[in-house]
């Protein structure tokens, strides 16, 4: 049967020292990176464009503080709903330099105005008013709530001991986790406004006028040198051993990122210069593109047993797209391609998986995706009876059945022979007793 050679499509030539995977990242250029943990993610591919640091064990100060809202989001069905500041609530801040946003003993105030206050201004006293409701409607330990929705997310490096942040040397967590936790977070009704405003006015209580408290994050405040349009959220943090933090998303031109920044510079603020420079990079310098669709021919694959063909042609199994730099040319792309076999046996169904291409730049992973034939391919019944008669002659069992049988024909010959022999012996003895 004619053997058809398959072929690689594959581009070798030679790319810069830029390099991609979801686990690597590439070089920025014009900037360094100062933070001590740094990752900027593509939200739309999930690639990782720039990393440093990112599974080091951190203190994550106040950004605690958005695995709080997001345990009260999943335990409350009515944010409207009013709750009262205890004096527990208050008192266990005293000495405790945590930001907090004015309540005082005996104010009735909404769930919403208490998780606006936590996302704006970092209020701690109204982190306690969350962990209160959300332990008596519960019947749960908050912290314990915290850990189990890490573990959920699959938070591997993280740990929780408090709502507020407080240092604490159990209460650690790493960039990638933190990553795993504020896409959740964004996804929930309301979240990434509420945490996305630059003031926030708290409606008049019992105890208090109407008041405006301040965002923490200047990425998103216009009166700061630091403001970014294009940036929404999420959370800042800080104390001494965590250094400063911030989480934030941005948008522009359909282009969707999130970057978070850990162990920031206190004095010269890099927690914002880095995600600035970071998301200006990523503007100017990336752009989606498709590195496989399913009506480009991958490779080709021999068939056996069919009188329609002998060979397959594979496709991608779906339209895969990353994001990469712009100054990458197609040719630097290279197409790894793993078959299952060598050849398949027909019959071979629409769709079937028979193998997949790894797709690689610069010597690094950024896509692998299934590969499959388009189109049926029925089976011959004389070739495949044909095939199967061959198997069997050729089969080592049947080969030592045929010797046993040989050998057993040879036998029988042989005892024939001595058998006959012997009978004209007893012939020949019996004429002479006649004769005489």
């Amino acid at each position: 049967m004619k053997k058809v050679l398959s072929f690689l499509l594959v581009f070798c030539i030679a790319v810069s020292s830029i390099c991609f995977s979801a686990s690597a990242s590439y070089k920025t250029q014009g900037f360094s990176v100062k933070s001590e943990a740094v990752a900027l993610i593509s939200l739309d591919t999930n690639d990782i464009l720039f990393e440093k640091n990112i599974d080091e064990k951190r203190y994550p100060a106040s950004i605690t503080k958005i695995m709080t809202a997001v345990i009260l989001m999943d335990n409350c069905t009515n944010l409207d709903e009013k709750v009262t500041v205890n004096k527990a609530d208050i008192e266990s801040l005293f000495g405790s330099d945590l930001t907090t946003g004015g309540l005082v003993v005996g104010e009735v105030v909404t769930l919403r105005v208490c998780l606006n206050m936590l996302m704006v201004c970092s209020a701690a006293d109204a982190a306690n008013v969350i962990v209160d409701y959300v332990q008596e409607q519960t019947g749960k330990d908050f912290v314990l709530l915290m850990n189990e929705k890490a573990k959920k997310l699959k938070m591997k490096n993280t740990n929780f001991v408090n709502a507020t942040g407080l240092h604490d040397e159990n209460h650690y967590t790493t960039v990638r986790d933190l990553l795993k936790l504020c896409k959740y977070a964004i996804k929930q009704p309301n979240f990434l406004d509420i945490c996305s405003q630059a003031t926030y006015y708290v409606p008049q209580t019992n105890k208090h006028k109407k008041r405006m408290v301040v965002t923490t994050n200047f990425l998103i405040n216009p009166a700061t040198t630091m403001y970014y349009s294009y940036v929404k959220g999420i959370k800042t943090g800080f104390t001494t051993p965590a250094g400063r933090c911030v989480a934030s998303t941005a948008s522009k031109d359909g282009y969707n990122y999130m970057c978070i920044v850990m162990g920031g510079d206190n004095n010269t603020r890099t927690e914002f210069s880095d995600s600035k420079n970071l998301y200006k990079w990523a503007f100017e310098n990336f752009e989606y593109r498709t590195v496989a669709d399913t009506e480009t021919m991958i490779d080709e694959m021999d068939v056996e047993l069919s009188s329609e063909t002998d060979f397959i042609q594979l496709y991608p199994e779906k339209n895969v797209t990353v994001i990469m730099p712009r100054d990458i040319d197609n040719e630097s792309i290279i197409y790894d391609v793993v078959l299952k076999e060598n050849s398949v046996w027909a019959p071979v169904k629409k769709g079937q998986v028979l193998g997949y291409v790894s797709i690689k730049c610069a010597g690094s992973e950024i896509a692998k995706v299934n590969l499959v034939n388009k189109g049926k391919i029925n089976r011959s019944v004389w070739l495949f009876v044909l095939e199967i008669g061959k198997n069997i002659i050729t089969s080592p069992f049947f080969i030592l059945i045929a010797v046993a049988f040989v050998l057993i024909v040879i036998l029988l010959i042989i005892f024939g022979t001595i058998n006959r022999n012997r009978r004209r012996k007893r012939l020949k003895r019996v004429r002479k007793i006649k004769k005489i």
